[in-house]
């Protein structure tokens, strides 16, 4: 039986109380071992906080029974200035408008998580956020001068 891969320095603690929650590439993370009737779902484990817990999804979108191509044309096409609206995009598509809003939220789920993963590994103090983010304010109030 083929073993899945598993980039163990891409996943980080789930326990919020764990000093080391949410922190990637920290090697505080192993694999405890298999479980399931073919024991073929990874358990995993902190050493910061002795927790167990399953291996996360390989499936960012698991409620959408449509392949990974079709969720990418689905965002394409909301994000197109024809579209940009979900029952369009769903008539485009020719998809259901149920299936076009849970592809776009989860989607946007996901991307949210990502980002907060990626914002977390950075160990920026929160206060330094603050000052990112009126930078920003600041660079989109510029957006029609030029920005040097």
């Amino acid at each position: 039986m083929d073993e899945p891969s598993l980039d163990l320095r891409s996943v980080s603690c789930k326990n919020e109380k764990c000093g080391l929650y949410g922190r990637l590439g920290g090697g505080n993370i192993a694999i405890r071992g298999k479980y399931g009737p073919q024991k073929n779902k990874v358990l995993l484990y902190c050493r910061g906080c002795k927790r167990r817990f399953a291996a996360p999804r390989t499936n960012p979108f698991p409620r959408i029974r449509q392949s990974p191509a079709m969720i990418g044309q689905i965002v394409v096409s909301y994000g197109d200035d024809e579209c940009g609206s979900v029952r369009k995009t769903a008539e485009r598509l020719h998809l259901n408008k149920d299936t076009v809003d849970r592809a776009l939220h989860d989607a946007k789920e996901y991307c949210m998580n990502e980002i907060h993963k990626i914002l977390d590994s950075l160990y920026i103090p929160h206060e330094q956020f603050d000052q990112f983010w009126k930078f920003i304010d600041k660079m989109r109030g510029l957006s029609g001068r030029d920005v040097q």
